[in-house]
This record gives C-alpha cells, sequence and structure tokens, in this order.
C-alpha cells in the first residue's frame, strides 16, 4: 500500500457519495493522506482544514542544523526509516499479512517530506498541537503556522492534555477548539414560506453551516441569500489586486451586521454555500468581505429566496475562483 493509493481511496470515496465540497480534519498519519490528496487533486474542494499533530518531514536530513531539525521535525528524531518498530506497539496476534502491510506504510510514511504541499495550502486552516506530544516545539508550530496564510495556530498545553492524542485525553476541550471548522449550527430555526425559507440563527451558530442545513432540509438547490444581525467572531477575506490569492480579516468582536448577501448554488451533489456580509463596530467603521466563517452572538435573521432553474459551480477553478453555470 502507498500513501497514494489512500488519496485515491479518498477521492473515489467522495466521488461514490456525490460529496462536492467537504470539510477535512487529519490526525497524525491522516496528515500525510490529505496532503497527498491536495496535491493530486487540489484544494478547492475542501471548505475548512484542521491539520492536527503532524510535521511535514519524519526523517532529517543529515545536513540540517539543530535549529531546522526543530522546525521540520519537532521532537521526533529518526535516523532511518528501518529504526521505527516493524509493526505499533499493542500486543497480540496478528495476521502476517496484516502486519507486513502496516510496516510497509509507516515506513513509507516516515520517508516523505511533504514541505512543498505545506506551504502551497490557501484554504481556511486551524493547526492543533499539543504542548507535550512529541512534535511539540516552537519552531514547528510557528514554520505550519507562517506557511499557511491566514491559519489559525492552538497548542494544547500539557496540563491539559496537550498529547498527540489531545482528543482522547481531553475530548471536550478538543471539540471546543475545532468546532469552528465543523459547521456548528446547534439553534438554528427554519420554516418555508412559499418560495422562501426563513432563518433565525442563535448564539453560537455558525453563518455557513446553518444556511446549507436550511437549504438541505427544505430541499433548496439554487437560491438567493440575505439578512441581518449580530455576530461576535468571523474570518472574512477579499481577492487581493493581483488576483493570485486572498487578504484576509480576523474579527474576535461583538459588531453589528447590516447586510448579508449571496446565493446557493449546486456542488455535485452537494451544495456551495457563497456569503458577503458588510458589518459595523460601536465607532460605526465598517468591514466587510466573502464569509469564511462567521460565529453569531444574540441573533440573526436571514431570507433564503428560492431560485427556478440549475444553478451549478464549475468542476474546475479558473484560477481561485470557481464560477456560476447557468445550465
Amino acid at each position: 500500500c502507498h500513501i497514494e493509493r489512500l488519496a485515491k481511496d479518498l477521492e473515489e470515496l467522495l466521488s461514490f457519495l456525490g460529496i462536492g465540497e467537504f470539510y477535512l480534519l487529519a490526525h497524525s498519519m491522516g496528515n500525510t493522506v490529505a496532503w497527498c490528496f491536495m496535491e493530486l487533486f487540489g484544494q478547492t474542494r475542501i471548505r475548512r482544514y484542521v491539520l492536527y499533530e503532524e510535521s511535514p518531514c519524519l526523517l532529517s536530513d543529515p545536513s540540517w542544523t539543530e535549529a531546522e531539525q526543530n522546525r521540520y521535525l519537532g521532537k521526533f528524531r529518526m535516523p532511518d526509516v528501518w529504526s521505527f518498530p516493524a509493526m505499533p506497539p499493542g500486543g497480540g496476534a496478528i495476521d502476517p499479512r496484516r502486519a507486513a502491510f502496516l510496516s510497509r506504510l509507516v515506513r513509507e510514511h516516515l520517508s516523505k517530506d511533504w514541505r512543498d504541499v505545506v506551504e502551497s495550502i490557501r484554504i481556511p486552516t486551524l493547526i492543533l498541537m499539543g504542548e507535550g506530544s512529541h512534535f511539540g516545539t516552537r519552531e514547528l508550530w510557528d514554520y505550519l503556522h507562517d506557511s499557511i496564510p491566514g491559519s489559525y495556530l492552538e497548542v494544547i498545553p500539557a496540563e491539559q492534555g496537550g498529547s498527540h492524542m489531545f482528543h482522547r485525553e481531553n475530548p471536550e476541550r478538543f471539540q471546543e477548539l475545532s468546532w469552528p471548522f465543523s459547521g456548528r449550527c446547534r439553534q438554528m430555526e427554519s420554516k418555508r414560506y412559499g418560495r422562501e425559507i426563513v432563518l433565525r440563527l442563535d448564539e453560537n451558530d455558525e453563518m455557513n453551516a446553518c444556511v446549507e442545513r436550511a437549504c438541505l432540509e427544505h430541499g433548496v438547490r439554487a437560491a438567493r441569500v440575505s439578512g441581518i444581525g449580530a455576530m461576535k467572531e468571523a474570518r472574512l477575506r477579499v481577492l487581493n489586486h493581483t488576483g493570485d490569492g486572498f487578504e484576509f480579516c480576523e474579527i474576535a468582536r461583538n459588531m453589528e451586521i447590516v447586510s448579508i448577501t449571496g446565493n446557493v448554488t449546486a456542488d455535485g451533489n452537494g451544495l456551495m454555500i457563497h456569503l458577503h456580509l458588510s458589518a459595523a463596530d460601536g465607532s460605526f467603521q465598517l468591514v466587510g468581505g466573502h464569509v469564511v466563517h462567521c460565529i453569531i452572538t444574540n441573533t440573526a435573521e436571514l431570507f433564503i429566496t428560492e431560485t427556478e432553474g440549475d444553478l451549478r459551480r464549475a468542476e474546475q477553478a479558473e484560477g481561485l475562483l470557481r464560477r456560476m453555470e447557468l445550465c
């Protein structure tokens, strides 16, 4: 088995299930599968990515200094692929074929260098690292954070269970940190009135996820979206002046949303939610842009107007954008 085969398996599963865009959370070696997927199939379908506990390299280049090893490996030190145990610990009998399969996969995993892919990531990314992990060096955390523009970095203290298996040590804290990237919508309510779906969001609801959920619940495949409300956290982006990248704005304060506008289109068997907003602070200063994610405070009121016809997103991006197709 090869990492490339696992990445292809993921692509074939998404195709079989008819999934267009999706959220991706990868832990440990799962990140090498995610990076291989990005290299083979691109990043345009990945809405948000949680990079959880992995380094881009696991074998040191003999020419690297100690600082470079800390930057690319963390605390992990392995002189060669053959020094790693043939099987992970755990004991018990195991089928020899399975043992050979896992040993080959682990050794291939150890031999890869993914720095070029990591440095090419241009999707909303949350980096979760454990202070007590074998990847626990400030140099590695900063390298990942600096390499992925606009990324979030969360380092979990060792006393809070911040290890390589943080999700087991402290599942409540793990969920609390990762939920903005998992599409949270717990309090929302929606109701259809003819072609109009009225959607009310409440405290801590995430706007994109709630619009998508309401559309799925009411069978909407194409629509216009408008609304108002209030937010306490958001990430907005705009296309830069050269058109080859994005500028990001991170907001972590209460603001009045004076306008929400956007659309919903089909994306394979799924949906693409495309929203923009403008919001004002207490000094009446405005900020606006494309909504990467937006966490509501108090409430937001949205109207989703269903559109007749078949509106879809192009499968292939033109530059950084996937244009609307009028079918």
